[in-house]
């Protein structure tokens, strides 16, 4: 039987600043070593759910927030308890390195604050920045390095203590064409090794088809799920090559009429 890892259900999310409903009656599952893709317009509450998720939305500080968000069938909202974050990685859209810490030890750093010995957190982030193709850069700052390099740094460091669940949102936005579609096979590779249960937040649908097992589609603002969608292409997969894929047009055409829909209404909206 399947394990849920993620569970929302009925999500309510309203700011208190601005008086903006930017979530409704949101609900979706999310399954054991599944990857989900979630996009809709920009603007629509697709990070607030992640917030929402990693209590950086805080329940009557932040915004009226309610239903229920479960990991591992433990209640997020309704608990002051955050060890469960520990499961959790995030990849933001932009990357959080420390400017005045080098390559390396910006990927050691989550071990370090675990308490790793530093003898071992290297030997950890070694193999890491191999895996990546930063072999050679670890000495290297973040300013003198590309945004591609610095987004594999930035993902390094999301995966080396192995979380259970990574969030990502919008982590490949700001790279151009060609090196986003490289991190995408770099995340694939990685997700191949591991099977970590992932939740990729892109505005980005040829992003979503390429990477996920499940695309769901939220409406404009406030967000509820509109569709899903199962994306029954065989892995592995490449970036590039699936392109040509009559399979995976067919499904692009599929969900970018729902998506077309929904981003017509934010734009009206606005």
């Amino acid at each position: 039987m399947k394990r849920e890892r993620l569970v929302v259900e009925d999500l309510f999310v309203k700011y208190y600043k601005g008086e903006i409903l930017a979530v409704r009656d949101l609900s979706f599952r999310v399954w054991d070593k599944e990857i989900v893709a979630i996009v809709g317009p920009s603007g629509c509450g697709k990070s607030t759910l992640l917030n929402c998720i990693t209590k950086m939305i805080l329940p009557g500080i932040h915004a009226e927030v309610k239903g229920e968000i479960l990991i591992d069938g433990e209640s997020v909202l309704e608990t002051t308890d955050t060890t469960y974050l520990k499961k959790l990685g995030y990849m933001f859209q932009r990357d959080t390195l420390l400017p005045w810490k080098s390559v390396k030890d910006n990927i050691m750093l989550p071990l370090i604050l675990r308490g790793m010995s530093k003898e071992d957190a290297e030997t950890i982030a070694q193999e890491f920045l191999e895996m990546v193709g930063l072999k050679g850069f670890e000495d290297k700052y973040p300013h003198e390095i590309s945004g591609g390099m610095r987004q594999r740094a930035q993902l390094a460091r999301t995966l080396i203590y192995q979380p259970e669940i990574i969030l990502m949102d919008e982590p490949f936005g700001a790279l151009d064409a060609h090196t986003r579609l490289a991190m995408q096979n770099l995340v694939m590779q990685l997700w191949d090794r591991w099977r970590n249960t992932l939740v990729l937040v892109t505005h980005d649908l040829q992003e979503a088809i390429t990477i996920a097992d499940r695309v769901v589609v939220l409406t404009a603002r406030p967000a509820t799920v509109k569709s899903e969608y199962h994306v029954n292409i065989p892995r592995p997969r490449d970036a590039i090559r699936l392109r040509n894929d009559p399979l995976f047009h067919a499904i692009h055409d599929k969900i970018w009429g729902d998506l077309a829909d929904e981003v017509r209404k934010q734009l009206n909206m606005g």
